[in-house]
């Protein structure tokens, strides 16, 4: 028996051993892995099936494609499945080709602000990561990735913060950089101004409640990098050699004429003179090696904002609750004065409300008074009544009372 049990508790240490060392993505693929997303649709923060924008929404994911992680692929067909529809994603070997029913194929999707590349499938996601996806405004897919220094914010009726935008080439990534000059508006439309030359804008609500804080336009002055130049030796008749890039704003052909190479990128853009793609047709083909990349086009350019998101929760300060007075009474021939020992005010009220009856009816009479006395009026003679008061206030609409005082009761003269 003693060998029996010390069988089974060996075994228990095993096992209790193995759960302890066993990886932390284990029990995530089990109980899911719980991240922010936001989606973005050509410049505007995408809506959900209720006409919602999706900014910073939680969502737990799980592994849905069955390939043993959980990745930014699992999140995207979460999303689709909770706020739009599971038919308006298709991804196939990391490839996707149709996401929030666009089938543009032009894509970005960031984790932590970092693009997920295109093999969305392998992009591995774990807690806390925030993710957002854009369907790109340009037509080369060069949307530059904004993202304000909050995600979430929770402020008072009036206080005022700020937020910073900042960003980077969404496809060719690189160190953010504040993004000046942008509009910033609420997600039902209400202007809030543009950033500053630091990115940062200053806003209050005034109502409380939930806002979504976005921003929309085009960052100035991008630097891109994903078009081709193309070296060609035939000369125009200017004498300047000739070069050829894509336009990645209209994605129109332009022609780029410099005195001699340009070198290495960025461009002088002074020395860049566009023509369209016709111009090439006056030249040998044979004379324009078409196909052959020179140079990575780096140059200066205004690229649409992928719409940023951040939560704006508005409370109204805590109101202090009115405090239940201290009153005397005098009788008078038909008249009682209900005199309070302090203004209104110094019980954190606004008016005082005085309940009256004769002493065993049944309803209650009332007046409410913003004065400290208060006579009654029209009163029987030798008649005994009795008074209660409360304090109260109307705050952003609503009232707050104190409780009612011990009754008193009088009797007229």
């Amino acid at each position: 028996m003693k060998k029996k049990m010390t069988k089974v508790l060996a075994m228990l240490m095993c096992i209790m051993t193995a759960v302890a060392f066993m990886p932390a993505f284990a029990f995530a693929a089990d109980g899911g892995v719980s991240v922010k997303i936001t989606v973005s649709g050509k410049g505007e923060l995408a809506l959900d099936n209720s006409g919602n924008p999706v900014a910073a929404k939680s969502i737990t994911v799980t592994d849905r494609d069955g390939d043993g992680s959980v990745t930014l692929s699992d999140a995207f067909i979460t999303a689709h499945e909770k706020f739009n529809s599971k038919d308006n994603y298709s991804i196939s070997n990391g490839y996707c080709s149709k996401f929030w029913g666009d089938t543009s194929g032009n894509y970005l999707g960031f984790v932590n602000g970092s693009a997920g590349g295109t093999a969305w499938n392998k992009t591995a996601i774990k807690d806390g990561d925030y993710i957002v996806a854009s369907i790109n405004k340009d037509y080369n897919g060069n949307d530059y990735y904004t993202a304000f220094d909050k995600n979430a914010v929770t402020v008072k009726t009036g206080e005022s913060f700020s937020l910073k935008l900042s960003g980077h080439n969404g496809m060719a990534g690189g160190a953010d950089k504040a993004v000046s000059d942008v509009s910033v508006k609420t997600s039902a439309g209400t202007a809030l101004g543009k950033t500053n030359s630091n990115g940062t804008i200053s806003m209050s609500f005034s109502k409380a409640g939930s806002y979504v804080v976005t921003a929309a336009g085009f960052n100035v002055d991008t630097t891109v990098t994903d078009a081709w130049i193309y070296p060609a030796s035939k000369k125009d008749k200017d004498g300047k050699t000739i070069y050829a890039t894509a336009d990645w704003n209209t994605g129109e052909e332009a022609v780029l004429y410099y005195t001699s190479d340009p070198g290495e990128a960025p461009y002088d853009s002074s020395l860049m003179y566009a023509y369209s793609m016709i111009n090439i047709d006056k030249f040998d083909p044979e004379t324009f090696n078409d196909g052959f990349l020179l140079y990575s086009n780096e140059y200066k350019a205004s690229a649409p904002a992928i719409a940023p998101a951040c939560v704006v929760t508005v409370k109204a300060p805590a109101v202090k609750k009115p405090v239940k007075p201290a009153f005397k009474l005098k009788a008078g021939k038909k008249v009682i004065s209900v005199t309070m020992s302090k203004s209104a005010a110094k019980y954190n009220a606004a008016a005082f409300q005085i309940a009256y009856k004769k002493t065993g009816a049944k309803k209650w009479k009332s007046v409410k008074t913003k004065n400290a006395k208060k006579t009654i009026k029209k009163l029987k003679r030798h008649t005994k009544y009795s008074f209660k008061v409360r304090t109260y206030k109307k705050v952003n609409g609503k009232y707050y009372y104190s409780s009612y005082t011990t009754v008193k009761r009088i009797k007229t003269k």
